[in-house]
């Protein structure tokens, strides 16, 4: 889901048939549902019953009337039901008091605004004292005829002055009420607390529930909900306090009265990413929190696909709990045993979203957690918490038996509380097993948005030393038959290498068969990208390939493509290498093969044909920390060893999710750093050169993609340069530029802008020109740490260049995405465009908010005249290669293992120790483009 937006209530646990209920979901969704934007159907022009249009209901007296009746109906039932009010009569007059007098002082602040004429001033006020008069008169069980009418007195007095001498006659009787509170402290509450929520309502729903987005007068967001059955918004209101009494983070909610209907209204999550399952199960704020879930039946927590937890900035929170305790996410019952927790093993079965959260789990972290819960919350704290929602009857019992009975099953099943452990003691979560992972991305439909296919990737994390990243890709390529592995090594192995010296004893003109440690034969092959939904395909390099038990293996040559050297002149490529390819392994995997088997085979061939000893293994801590201190000092350019405050620095790192299914190291709040030291309005962008709305679509529902992950996961289409992309090593990586808002305003085209945050990665490298990506020796030893090029950018006496580059590894999620700049003739027409194509809202907020106009300069700057050298006779659209015949590695003669070169690769932190940073130069290599034609680069 979008960050800010309330999820599908769809349920994840479903008794009958849930693994039907999850494929039919699936076949509905396929076309609408995506990565950062929300599709949604067109209602332009269709109003849902019973609720105004936000934006009109200033405008319009008819929406200000409806407001006020729901305000005053609203006021009318918090008092009947939270203080048992009947057919008192006296408290009814009291009551009805307070009522006309908070109606009239809201016409007569709202008649300020010189909207309406005195005439529509009145009818409306007539129409508002109507109803509270007939409301109060039927309260009280009063006919309109009866001979003394304090009501009709009461509403007949239309002074101010009388108004507020009714209201001071209310303190000076000290009426109480049966909780002890006075009618007047209660008629200031409530006049208050309609402040509080004065909202107008900017978006429709999201969910299956009713309801949308709402904004207070100050700016601040809630998302409010309408459920049909009232009780429901009221256990989402407990479960989420619940969540708050054991400091779990989920959304705050509290129960109001909008437009004469009870809500629930929950505020944003600030800085609120989308969070993978991947994500989820290594978040300990996740983690932290199974018992809860499992104690409240929260069976959709993390939602039908991963999207009810997000992330904000200060971690990851739980956003839609209204499936909780009895209910259903859509509404129905369900059973809540008051005498066990069923869902302590039910939530963890494999297959299921939270099984695949929550598969690590140990019984000791559920004990620890089910004591602390059973110490944090108290009989008393939940009898509380269910009287402040206001559920009443068989529900409200149903709900605190079941509460109170829970607790008392961890009582008796896991003992009493323990002292908090040592948090420097902690073990780590374990990893989720290969076969696991296998059996979760099996699982996965290929990914649609319009009329793109996109193949589900996942990654596991893995290796010590040999694996570039410490992470295998995993690819579902069902659509060819296969699940792929595919990863880089930092340099050969001693196996691998030696595999290159042919046998002793054999002449040079012998053709003696090379084999690997375990027999497999060497054959000549090649790489090649396959599209998901077309025959084209993209030939990378020539490869060595072995197969082992229906298992094949591709490692490739990177000097050689077409069975000949590749011996091309390349900009930014002094070694002319396919350098995208150096240290490329792609592992084949037939589909339906057993997970086990396949977690057995590819660990072996690992081991024991590349020479990567326990490759599939946990990273060991130690390894983990030297990885962080290698990443920090690769990122920031650091020579000689890191100070004690750089370690600190570097131990902070943590994997987190920046593209769906792609993790790297982050430092968390380091672009706060940045934009402080350099200018609030710096900003990493990607310029669509054409700024069509198709480009912007695809940007805002799948993330910008790099040209590798595209070809992998079956999306043929070229960008700017793909071709040379391929070769400088920059195709595994997405470009951006840095810019600041002056900058920015000078731009032709759209301009996609991304958050800040972005700059918490720590796996971009920069120049201050154009250089394709390159990763060559020659070239990467220019490129620039982050402060340098920020500084480069906004010191004046520094030389800019417009075509500075960043280089972000594998692409940026659509979560990142803060806004897209266009200009003033093309805005309107692009908003109208992605909302024909089912985009309402992206990331939370309403599609206006996100396609803005630039801020241009007094003198704007000519239009951008660079062209595109990689692919300038052809269309985007086009695949960057005709299918061709699959060729097998027989037909293919050269030498069976490729020629290792010796500059293997730089890209990754540890590969060797950075060269100091050069001083940038006055005088730049001459510049090329590296914006994107219509989005992918």
């Amino acid at each position: 889901m979008n960050h800010n937006s309330y999820p599908l209530d769809y349920e994840s646990e479903n008794d009958s048939q849930p693994n039907d209920s999850y494929t039919e979901w699936q076949e509905a969704m396929k076309d609408v549902e995506f990565q950062g934007g929300k599709a949604s159907v067109s209602t332009v022009g269709q109003e849902v019953a019973g609720t105004p249009a936000g934006p009109e209901i200033h405008e319009k007296p008819v929406s200000k009337m409806e407001k006020l009746l729901g305000k005053i109906q609203g006021v009318k039932d918090f008092i009947k039901t939270k203080f048992g009010i009947q057919s008192s009569e006296k408290l009814v007059k009291m009551t009805d008091h307070a009522l006309v007098y908070v109606a009239k002082e809201t016409i007569t602040a709202a008649d300020k605004d010189g909207i309406r004429t005195e005439a529509e001033a009145a009818e409306i006020e007539e129409a508002v004292s109507s109803v509270v008069v007939q409301g109060a008169m039927e309260e009280a069980g009063m006919e309109q005829s009866a001979g003394e009418n304090p009501i009709l007195e009461l509403n007949q007095s239309d002074a101010q002055p009388d108004l507020m001498t009714s209201i001071e006659t209310l303190h000076e009787e000290g009426v109480m009420l049966p909780n002890g509170e006075s009618v007047a402290g209660l008629a200031t509450r409530i006049i208050e607390r309609d402040k509080k929520w004065d909202l107008t309502k900017v978006s429709g729903q999201l969910g299956s529930n009713e309801g949308g987005w709402y904004e207070k007068p100050n700016g601040e967001r809630f998302y409010v909900k309408f459920y049909e059955n009232p009780s429901q918004g009221q256990a989402e209101f407990v479960a989420n306090a619940v969540y708050a009494k054991l400091g779990i983070k989920a959304v705050r909610s509290e129960i109001i009265q909008l437009d004469g209907r009870e809500a629930i209204a929950s505020p944003a999550v600030p800085e609120a990413t989308p969070a993978s399952g991947e994500a989820q199960g290594g978040s300990e704020d996740v983690q932290k929190g199974f018992v809860a879930d499992a104690f409240l039946a929260n069976w959709d927590v993390v939602g039908l696909v991963y999207d009810n937890i997000v992330q904000g900035k200060d971690g990851f929170y739980r956003i839609d709990n209204g499936g909780s305790l009895i209910f259903r996410a859509q509404g129905g019952d369900k059973a809540y045993s008051p005498d066990s927790i069923p869902e302590l093993q039910s939530m963890r079965v494999s297959g299921r979203p939270t099984g695949e959260v929550f598969a690590g789990i140990t019984e000791d972290e559920i004990g620890k957690q089910a004591r602390e819960l059973v110490s944090k919350l108290s009989p008393e704290d939940i009898r509380a918490i269910v009287d402040e929602s206001g559920l009443e009857g068989e529900d409200r019992d149903r709900i605190l038996t079941g509460l109170l009975g829970r607790r008392e099953y961890l009582a008796k099943t896991y003992g009493e509380s323990e002292k908090p452990s040592n948090p420097e003691s902690r073990e780590r979560r374990p990893r989720r097993s290969i076969s696991e992972t296998i059996r979760m991305l099996s699982g996965q439909e290929m990914e649609r948005t319009g009329e793109t296919v996109v193949r589900p990737r996942t990654e596991i994390v893995c290796d010590h030393d040999h694996i570039e990243g410490q992470k295998i890709d995993v690819i579902n390529k069902r659509d060819r038959g296969t699940m792929e592995f595919r990863f880089k090594l930092r340099a050969p192995t001693e196996v691998m290498a030696a595999l290159t010296t042919k046998p002793e004893g054999e002449g040079e003109d012998a053709q003696a068969e090379i084999t690997t440690p375990s027999g497999a034969v060497l054959r000549r092959g090649k790489i090649t990208y396959e599209g998901a939904s077309s025959d084209s395909s993209y030939e990378l390099c020539d490869a060595s390939v072995f197969e082992k038990g229906g298992v094949k293996v591709f490692i490739a040559d990177p000097s050689s493509r077409n069975g000949e050297k590749w011996d091309i002149t390349i900009p930014y490529n002094s070694g002319r290498l396919v350098r995208t390819a150096m240290g490329l392994v792609k592992v084949e995997v037939p589909s339906g093969t057993d997970p086990e088997a396949t977690e057995q085979i590819l660990g072996e061939i690992l081991e024991k044909d590349l020479g990567i000893p326990d490759a599939l293994g946990e990273v060991p801590e130690e390894a983990e920390r030297e990885y962080k201190m290698a990443r920090y000092k690769w990122q920031h350019m650091i020579t000689g060893d890191l100070t004690p405050e750089q370690m600190e620095q570097a131990e902070k790192l943590h994997r987190e999710e920046v593209f769906p299914g792609y993790t790297t190291l982050v430092e968390r709040g380091k672009h706060g750093e940045y934009l402080e030291r350099y200018g609030e309005d710096i900003r990493a962008i990607h310029h669509l050169w054409t700024g069509s709305a198709k480009s912007i679509y695809r940007i805002l529902t799948q993330g910008l993609m790099c040209t590798t992950e595209r070809y992998s996961r079956g999306v043929m289409k070229s960008g700017m340069s793909s071709t040379i992309d391929m070769d400088t090593g920059g195709a595994d990586s997405v470009f951006t530029r840095i810019t600041n808002e002056a900058e920015r305003g000078k731009m032709n085209g759209a301009v996609v802008v991304f958050k800040p945050e972005v700059f918490d990665r720590t796996d971009w490298y920069s120049y201050n020109y154009d250089t394709y990506g390159s990763t060559d020796d020659e070239y990467f030893v220019d490129r620039l740490s982050p402060d340098t090029i920020f500084d480069t950018i906004t010191n004046p006496n520094s030389y800019y260049s417009s075509c500075n580059e960043q280089m972000f590894r594998t692409g940026i999620g659509a979560g990142f995405v803060e806004s897209i700049e266009v200009g003033s003739d093309s805005r309107d027409g692009i908003i109208a465009e992605l909302r024909s194509m089912g985009l309402e809202e992206i990331n939370g907020k309403p599609i206006e908010e996100v396609v803005i106009l630039r801020k241009t300069p007094p003198s704007e700057a000519t239009p951008d005249s660079t062209v595109n050298w990689d692919v300038s006779n052809q269309s985007p659209e086009e695949s960057p290669q005709e299918a061709q015949p699959e060729t097998t590695p027989e037909m293919l003669s050269s030498e069976p293992w490729p020629d290792w070169p010796d500059d293997w690769g730089n890209w990754d932190e540890s590969f060797s120790t950075p060269t100091p940073e050069p001083t940038p130069t006055p005088t730049p290599p001459p510049e090329s483009p590296s914006e994107s034609v219509d989005g992918w680069m």
